[in-house]
């Protein structure tokens, strides 16, 4: 099968569902165009920082640049102008620097007491460069030769301290800086003539992003959180000269940082770009002329980001980028695809539905013969919270707010949703003949069991655990396995809901359960609670039980805490951490490992039995599907 939208799939997958297009990590930065505006350098840093350059009509990744230097520390401020791309970061120890990718080389920029810089931003063409450190006082360097043009420190106003957002804009021609704290004051200092402006009290919240005018003569700044406005300030006479509604971001402060609104000055005049709600608004600020065109929800983070001819406005969102162009209205090309990494995945028992999940905010359902997302619910499912019903009628969705929704897999849509805990779902699962779904919260220890679909709660299963952690009904229907992250196991009779047995893992917790086919074993993972220095914390173990009576019948450590039983319950299939292959071993002694198939880095994995399709999710907001042989899965020929 080809690949969806040209990406690339790995060797033996069959098909990607979503899209790696425009999707280039997480990172604060707004990117920004090269000269010609046909591509786009983005930051990505959610763990070392990486450069990535995409093509920009359609967000495919054409490079990531090499690292210049090994101490390479953040990454504060982008340029790509005709002489090459310019990055302001931070060395290590707190060294402010310029990377210059045109000669590789790293120019360390002139710092006596080097104090650590918490934003940057640059001129036009790259020369100059401004950082704001962690004592509010700004800096102006020459890119070219590391020198220090300008120092000034604020006359009043409050000092937000190391971590503390605090914006920086320069003008084009890089003569005049303006800046915040971390408080509602903006500062503005001429560079030529080393004058330090009145700070101006603009805002009733912190100072959140800062940018002039591509000719120099307006200031827009915004503020975090609840301040739904842009303020467009007049910088000869410094004093405001307008104000912009702008609700700005959806989401909630903790997430990605805190909100605020995104804007961007777009073309070589006046004009800003902006968000405001479900629409992208545009003004000319010097004709009034404006713009408005529907976006739906964004939830963006950073500043908006305009090509040289102000065609196409882009926004970060999560570790992706949206784009719009300006001219036809043409929304953007990748939507239909996750922003967030795919954190939780199931498959529907025949192998024919996927749902995915990003753990905050949609799940997405695909139709596995060609990728076609076949709909999309906008909430913030619970981490592992995803269950197709035995019978394949139902889709089972359980949230971080206690709700359960059910979408049906025959009209495409929710029929019934009810609140089943006061706290996140920590698990669910459908019983066998699909009438029953038991679930548990992160919040004390009962099991709650609900009819399907009217949601009537058939009864309340009391462990008196402090947190239940994993479910799983045995395929015969006699037992409800509890999990607890204590260690202990709780075997519930399912037909009467009394408490049989109850037995403890050694030295673990338990985070999944699951029943062999013939119903009478039960396999426990967890991860290892030990204070010997040989075992250390973390290490995965598994227990395999005697259902009826609670014997343990094994118990080792395991290469993966995600383990998944093959259909005949002789084979465990898991991918061990940070080693990117599918692999297999001898369920009940861990003999006969071996590897089945190379793939990327795994975040989560569910199993259909009937047909052995295995579906991953992967941080590139994507999910890869892969389609396992019998004769893969069987034991290695003698």
């Amino acid at each position: 099968m080809q690949p969806r939208d040209g990406d690339a799939l790995p060797d033996g997958a069959r098909l990607r569902l979503g899209t790696t297009r425009f999707r280039p990590g997480l990172g604060p930065l707004a990117p920004v165009f090269s000269p010609e505006g046909e591509r786009m350098l983005v930051e990505d840093s959610e763990s070392t920082p990486q450069l990535h350059i995409l093509e920009a009509r359609t967000g495919r990744r054409l490079e990531t640049l090499r690292k210049l230097s090994g101490e390479l520390g953040r990454v504060l401020a982008l340029s790509w102008t005709a002489e090459g791309i310019r990055v302001a970061c931070q060395l290590y120890g707190g060294r402010p620097a310029v990377l210059e990718y045109a000669h590789s080389r790293v120019r360390q920029l002139e710092s006596q007491d080097a104090p650590w810089a918490d934003s940057a931003a640059f001129s036009a063409d790259g020369e100059r460069v401004a950082m704001v450190d962690h004592q509010g006082a700004v800096r102006v360097w020459n890119t070219g030769t590391g020198q220090m043009l300008a120092r000034a420190r604020p006359l009043t106003g409050t000092v937000g301290g190391p971590g503390v957002h605090k914006a920086v804009a320069m003008s084009s021609d890089g003569q005049r800086v303006a800046w915040s704290t971390g408080d509602t004051r903006i500062h503005l200092y001429d560079v030529a003539s080393r004058q330090l402006r009145p700070a101006l009290l603009a805002h009733s919240e912190t100072v959140a992003e800062l940018a002039f005018s591509p000719d120099g003569t307006r200031l827009a700044s915004a503020a975090l959180s609840d301040e739904p406005r842009i303020r467009i300030w007049d910088v000869e006479r410094w004093e405001a000269a307008l104000d912009l509604p702008a609700l700005g971001a959806y989401f909630e402060q903790g997430e990605h940082g805190t909100p605020c609104p995104s804007f961007a000055f777009i073309g070589p005049g006046a004009r800003l770009a902006w968000l405001d709600g479900d629409a992208l608004r545009t003004q000319d600020l010097a004709t009034g002329a404006s713009t408005s065109l529907p976006v739906g929800t964004v939830q963006s983070y950073a500043s908006l980001s305009a090509s040289p001819d102000g065609a196409y406005v882009v926004a970060r969102e999560g570790h992706a980028l949206r784009t719009w162009s300006l001219d036809t209205g043409q929304p953007d090309p990748a939507r239909d695809s996750h922003w967030q990494p795919v954190r939780t995945v199931a498959v529907s028992p025949e192998g024919m539905l996927a749902a995915t999940s990003d753990d905050q905010s949609s799940v997405r359902i695909w139709h596995l013969a060609w990728g076609q997302c076949l709909g999309q619910l906008e909430l913030s499912a619970a981490r592992g919270c995803l269950r197709f019903s035995p019978d394949g009628r139902w889709l089972a969705v359980g949230t971080s707010q206690g709700q359960v929704h059910l979408w049906s897999c025959g009209e495409g849509r929710v029929l019934h949703s009810f609140p089943t805990h006061t706290s996140r779902i920590e698990a669910l699962v459908f019983s066998p003949d699909s009438l029953w779904l038991a679930t548990c919260s992160d919040q004390g220890g009962d099991v709650s069991v609900w009819a399907v679909p009217s949601g009537k709660r058939r009864r309340v299963l009391e462990s008196g655990s402090e947190r239940l952690t994993a479910l799983d009904y045995s395929p015969d229907s006699q037992w409800l396995a509890v999990g607890g992250m204590d260690g202990t196991i709780f075997f519930f009779s399912a037909p009467d809901g009394r408490l049989a047995h109850r037995v403890r893992a050694p030295d673990a917790s338990v985070h999944r359960v699951r029943f062999f086919p013939d119903g009478q074993r039960l396999l426990s993972v967890g991860l290892l609670d030990s204070d010997s220095p040989d075992d250390g914390p973390g290490q995965p173990m598994l227990q395999i039980w005697h259902a009826d009576t609670g014997r343990l019948l094994a118990s080792r450590r395991a290469r993966s805490h995600q383990l998944e039983l093959s259909p005949d319950g002789r084979q465990l299939l898991y991918v061990p951490w940070r080693n990117p292959a599918l692999c297999v071993e001898d369920a009940m002694t861990g003999e006969d490992p071996r590897t089945l198939l190379l793939v990327p880095e795994v975040e989560c994995q569910d199993y259909s039995q009937g047909p052995s399709v295995w579906v991953t999710g992967h941080r590139d907001c994507t999910a890869l599907v892969w389609e396992l042989s019998p004769s893969l899965l069987g034991p290695r020929p003698g």
